[in-house]
């Protein structure tokens, strides 16, 4: 009996600085049922870039936004993308990760970034997405 397969979890890795964006796709390159799109953008395209992507969960590399403010990104993108569960990638403080997740994001990791940690919390995001 062969299962059916379950669709891919579709992560939009969204930041300006190709290195930041290339360490997560590279940590996360090959997990299974996951689906990867890097865009990297200034502040200003993130919420375009999320529209026309349309994941599921974003990975939002905060510190990674050149010139912006990531709560206003977060709310915008959460205005534009209502299904899409945004976790915030951060060198902040427990303060500012808590007004991350007021301001719509389901989760806040912090240095060092690991794939088991990530991947954790893009499927619990997910799941929470979708009750």
């Amino acid at each position: 009996m062969s299962q059916t397969p379950t669709k891919p979890i579709n992560i939009l890795i969204l930041g300006h600085s190709p290195q930041a964006t290339d360490v997560i796709a590279t940590l996360l390159q090959g997990q299974p049922g996951f689906l990867l799109s890097v865009s990297r953008v200034a502040y200003g395209e993130a919420t375009r870039s999320a529209k026309e992507v349309e994941p599921d969960v974003i990975l939002l590399l905060a510190d990674a936004l050149e010139a912006s403010d990531p709560i206003v990104a977060i709310e915008e993108i959460t205005d534009t993308v209502p299904g899409a569960a945004i976790i915030v990638l951060t060198n902040d403080t427990h303060h500012t990760m808590r007004d991350y997740q007021i301001a719509g994001a389901r989760d806040c990791l912090i240095p060092p970034y690991e794939r088991e940690a990530i991947a954790a919390s893009v499927h619990q995001a997910y799941a929470l997405e979708r009750k």
